[in-house]
């Protein structure tokens, strides 16, 4: 199923486009046409790419949805600024969102299943590169529990994102 993308709307699937993503790609070096990386496994990346995107920062955009409940995406924002104060343009997904959720697709796709994994302390791992894409598995101490944290997005969405950065709490091995 193809996807749907068009900002603000109420099915959308995803915060970019495949033609937007393969536009990234090239332009970031990430070799899509390995023939395994069909258009259909890269739109079903950038859905989990997109829902692992808006769950890990949703907590920590600016703003509100343009269109409130009516929107399926937390993209487009109203009443949003990123941390220099420059409003948000409130009719389009930033090239940061949309470049963030190309990166973790693109980890999506050479690593399936990994990016809404959660890892044991047993799994965890620091510091790790996979095919030249930096991540690391962060917890909270005591708790048993890792996620994958992408420092490619982190540094994509730095300057929209309030509060803290999320890898703050990175236990070593």
């Amino acid at each position: 199923m193809a996807l749907t993308v068009t900002p603000g709307g109420a099915n959308d699937d995803s915060l970019i486009s495949l033609a937007d993503a393969k536009s990234y790609w090239n332009d970031n070096g990430f070799d899509y046409t390995t023939p395994a990386y069909t258009d259909a496994k890269m739109e079903e990346s950038l859905r989990r790419a997109t829902v692992w995107v808006e769950g890990t920062y949703r907590a920590r955009w600016p703003g509100v949805k343009t269109n409130g409940r009516g929107q399926s995406r937390d993209w487009p924002r109203s009443s949003a600024a990123d941390i220099d104060g420059t409003t948000i343009d409130s009719a389009t997904v930033p090239a940061e969102i949309e470049g963030s959720v190309a990166e973790a697709a693109a980890f999506d796709l050479a690593n399936t299943g990994k990016l809404h994994k959660t890892f044991t302390a047993a799994e965890q791992r620091v510091l790790t590169e996979v095919r030249g894409v930096k991540w690391t598995v962060t917890g909270e101490k005591g708790k048993g529990a890792y996620k994958i944290t992408l420092q490619v997005v982190d540094d994509l969405l730095s300057g929209i994102v309030l509060g803290t950065k999320l890898t703050t709490g990175i236990m070593a091995v």
